[in-house]
């Protein structure tokens, strides 16, 4: 007897031990579908449903994967552009995701279902089946998705052993990353992050057979997990319900649905940067998981300016690509450390203290406020010493009788801050290093221990001269700030 989870995905064991290659976007819009049988149908339900429903089914939760009605025709392009293979009985077969499909060029209203030859892999399964919630594959990638389906197969057995080539025909790609290097590096490592970071399962592999330094066969281990992260607005994506056999909204028009709750979490900066890479596109859980809390933006020299830190990363990431799909190339570059390499991280850093330095007293004021607060929270204090301010003004007839001693003092204050403000622009890291070489060596030293634990923690041999200009750099900004922290206060 199935179980009645919500939006559960229900699938022969043969229909997942087969070959076919779909992106990230058509097999989520296939599972969906395939989520909505009912276990008692005896028969396909013919789909009809306005081409902003797929729109609505894809963007669920706010991240735009579907931008336009272009893009929900290609997307039903490609489900049959990227046909099924299989094996049934003593004949190999080929079927395509859906059958005729037909848009009303009218109501922009798509007819289709599913074919025939998928009856006894998706219908009355009673045993040899996989059941698995859709939640756990919203956010992964197309090859992560059929990495989490063949691997919840075996989930009973909590492992299984499979050629490479047998792997690789399952997820459609007999005759790429002929190295396993590669393999490793763009399939199963992604994988592993991913399965671990949204799903139920997680795995860890070992070679078990080999030709010489070939890798043949795998063994993989498979876990039960607790996933760092699952989407809170997976919710709306049940309230969506796509059309059955009827056709509506001949008008059109797409209906609002609700969005996710807003990151009430973020300070200030940190809203900034993620309204800047939200405006461009970028995943918004992405955005608040991988990217603000990425260890680089937790550096006490970028707190408070995650917005102007991330500006320059996304300037330097204009500049290089030239990928006409900038929020998924921005991701996966982000992913491969790409763009928090240590190099261009030491001089995104420089090039944060160079914007402090340009900062009015107030901006300076506000922004160190604003550091250690919520966005809505800050944004209330910063309105409430505007009214503030306001009220000031009503003592500037006062203030205009200020007497000579006053005002002989408030310029030499000023003249002071004036000095001050000067001898801070001019630091030199070699006169610091003569006048504080105890603090110098102290602050290169833990540069040294973090990188050499980071290098070391991926498998990797630590080389002090492959990264010491970095390492340099990295601990010039630290005496920097140290520096002008001691300024400050004499």
């Amino acid at each position: 007897m199935l179980n009645s989870t919500l939006m559960a995905i229900v699938k022969a064991n043969k229909l997942i031990e087969t070959s076919y290659k779909l992106g990230s976007r058509e097999q989520f819009f296939i599972l969906y579908l395939i989520a909505k049988i009912s276990q008692e149908e005896t028969d396909f339900n013919k789909y009809q449903m306005h081409y902003s429903d797929v729109a609505r089914i894809l963007n669920f939760d706010g991240r735009r994967r579907i931008a336009n009605k272009s893009d929900v025709f290609k997307l039903m392009r490609n489900l049959n552009n990227n046909p099924i293979n299989f094996t049934d009985g003593d004949e190999d077969v080929q079927s395509v995701w859906i059958t005729e499909l037909r848009s009303n060029r009218k109501t922009g209203v798509l007819t289709f279902t599913f074919p025939e030859s998928l009856k006894d892999y998706l219908l009355q399964l009673r045993q040899h089946f996989t059941q698995y919630n859709i939640h756990n594959i919203v956010y992964l990638n197309g090859h992560s998705t059929r990495m989490y389906e063949i691997l919840k197969r075996y989930e009973f057995k909590k492992q299984v052993t499979l050629t490479v080539d047998k792997l690789k025909f399952f997820l459609g790609i007999p005759d790429k990353y002929p190295e396993f290097y590669e393999f490793k590096r763009r399939i199963l490592k992604p994988a592993q992050e991913e399965l671990l970071k949204y799903t139920d399962l997680s795995f860890t592999y070992k070679a078990v057979e080999k030709d010489g330094k070939k890798v043949l066969t795998l063994l993989f281990i498979i876990n039960k997990n607790i996933p760092e992260e699952q989407p809170d607005a997976l919710k709306l994506l049940d309230e969506i319900n796509p059309i059955k056999g009827r056709v509506e909204r001949e008008t059109g028009k797409v209906e609002t649905i609700k969005r996710p709750k807003k990151y009430t979490h973020l300070t200030f900066a940190q809203q900034k940067a993620f309204h800047l890479l939200e405006k461009e596109g970028v995943n918004k859980t992405f955005i608040v998981n991988s990217i603000l809390e990425h260890p680089k933006l937790k550096y006490e020299i970028v707190k408070g300016f995650e917005d102007i830190y991330i500006k320059l990363v996304w300037k330097f990431f204009l500049e290089k690509t030239r990928s006409k799909n900038l929020p998924g190339t921005f991701v996966n570059w982000w992913k491969n450390e790409r763009l928090t390499d240590e190099n261009l991280h030491a001089k995104h850093c420089e090039l944060v203290v160079e914007h402090k330095k340009n900062l009015t007293p107030e901006e300076a004021d506000n922004r160190n406020l604003a550091k250690s607060m919520y966005a809505d929270a800050f944004l209330k204090a910063l309105e409430k010493q505007k009214d503030n301010t306001k009220k000031d003004v009503l003592k500037d007839t006062v203030q205009a009788n200020m007497s000579k001693q006053a005002v002989a003092l408030s310029d030499l204050v000023q003249q002071k801050s004036t000095k001050k403000a000067d001898t801070q622009k001019q630091f030199n890291f070699e006169a610091f290093k003569h006048h504080h070489g105890k603090q110098y060596q102290i602050f290169m030293d833990n540069v040294i221990i973090d990188y050499k634990t980071t290098i070391e923690s991926t498998g990797q041999t630590f080389d002090f001269n492959k990264y010491s200009k970095a390492i340099e750099q990295r601990a010039k900004v630290l005496c920097e700030v140290w520096w002008k922290k001691e300024i400050s206060k004499s």
